[in-house]
């Protein structure tokens, strides 16, 4: 069956593909977006938002042990976000030739991005997480957000999805391609469509009809673990040097209050990042994951569960691992990755000890890895135009990111996928 043809096919309506949609749009080309996800919602809720996590509930596990967290709806993982936007190292484009600068300033500005509201870290378990990692002599700041203000109520339900749409995510973007004359088609692109050794469209699956769909330019943005599933399938090579910014979160029962309601990662210390090479900072997992992350006090935290007060210490990994071209994800975790997590729990542990708790409830959950990348990278993969060598055929997303960042990267990826277009269009 074939369906429409464009210009352009973005594949992914993530933090990447959906800046592409837009900025394109914006210039009055003929689009379609390809999403196999349907729209989520803001949500909030946690059986519902696992149904949109790839591998429910909330997670995959690689061979190796490390679960992944990722999903599969309409604006990607943004509406799953903490709506955090550290800004990552530029550096690692440079040596490639391409500078950010303009569109990361462009961006911030877009999406408003300011600190985290002082009032919004009220007087509950992340005000004793300050409290105690400040008097410890820890250089702990407020987490900068692209929030919309005024809007958040504290829920804690950040990673569900918000309720009450408190920040931007990927289909603010996708809602203005669309009303700039963009399509959506909902579908699994299954591989590229090549002819003399040009990309000339994709074959995708709309539920069990196999359809085709034509255009002058496709553009990979389905993510770290999907773009190299479908450069694979369409015979390139593709799908090595995965890194994930692995992490894990130490919780203890508070003798006060817990972060059940709180803004997660709310703050941040970039010291430990700048001199170890891992972030610390306030999270609480959503109750429903307490049961596959945790193998001691557990029935204590599920009773306890407003009281728990939870610190994540985030790395950047090295790039050991891979996903093959059925989707199966290999990480391995490295000798210098185990260092930094080690290092920073006993820094989490030092801050928790500070902190009204019962000092018998610490425990560490299991390793997992948020922002996986690196599997098309630039240099490797693709070209610093971000074309494979298929002419016609770019990837635009975390996968192309050469090293880790170790960082929150929604707002790296916008700042990339607004250069793209400039350059490339």
């Amino acid at each position: 069956m074939i369906k429409s043809s464009a210009e352009v096919i973005i594949v992914g309506s993530g933090a990447a593909g959906s800046t592409i949609a837009k900025e394109l749009a914006g210039r009055g080309r003929k689009i379609i977006i390809i999403e196999k996800g349907k729209f989520a919602g803001y949500l909030g809720n946690e059986i519902r938002a696992s149904a949109y996590y790839e591998g429910s509930p909330l997670l995959v596990r690689s061979k190796s042990g490390v679960m992944f967290h990722y999903t599969k709806n309409l604006g990607g993982s943004t509406v799953f976000s903490c709506g955090n936007a550290v800004r990552g190292s530029l550096d690692i484009f440079l040596r490639f030739g391409i500078d950010l600068r303009r569109e990361l300033a462009e961006t911030e500005e877009e999406l408003s991005v300011m600190p985290v509201d002082k009032k919004l870290i009220g007087q509950k378990g992340t005000k004793d997480f300050y409290d105690a990692a400040i008097n410890l002599g820890y250089k702990i700041d407020y987490m900068p957000k692209f929030m919309k203000k005024g809007m958040c109520s504290l829920c804690g339900k950040c990673v569900l999805g918000c309720p009450n749409n408190a920040r931007w995510t990927a289909v603010d973007y996708v809602d203005f391609a669309i009303g700039k004359g963009a399509l959506v088609e909902h579908a699994v692109v299954e591989k590229v469509i090549i002819k003399n050794n040009k990309a000339i469209g994709v074959l995708a699956k709309q539920g069990k009809k196999q359809v085709t769909i034509y255009a002058d330019k496709i553009v990979l943005a389905a993510g770290g673990l999907n773009s190299p599933v479908i450069l694979q399938k369409s015979g390139l090579s593709a799908g090595k040097k995965l890194f994930c910014d692995l992490f894990n979160v130490t919780y203890a029962v508070s003798l006060k209050d817990g972060m059940f309601r709180d803004l997660s990662m709310s703050l941040v210390d970039m010291e430990f990042f700048k001199n170890d090479g891992f972030i610390i900072s306030p999270f609480m997992d959503p109750i429903i994951l307490f049961l596959i992350i945790f193998n001691k006090f557990l029935p204590f935290y599920l009773l306890k569960y407003k009281n728990v007060v939870g610190i994540e210490v985030k790395i950047k990994d090295d790039m050991i691992g891979s996903v093959s071209s059925d989707g199966r994800i290999q990480k391995i975790v490295t000798a210098d990755d185990s260092k930094k997590i080690s290092k920073g729990v006993e820094i989490a542990k030092d801050i928790l000890n500070h902190m009204p708790i019962d000092k018998r409830t610490i425990n560490t959950t299991i390793l997992r890895g948020a922002h996986p990348g690196g599997t098309s990278a630039i240099g490797e993969v693709v070209d610093c135009n971000l074309q494979t060598g298929v002419k016609g055929l770019y990837v635009c997303d975390a996968s192309v990111l050469p090293e880790a960042l170790g960082l929150p990267p929604i707002i790296t990826l916008i700042a990339l996928s607004k250069w793209f277009v400039k350059t490339q269009f």
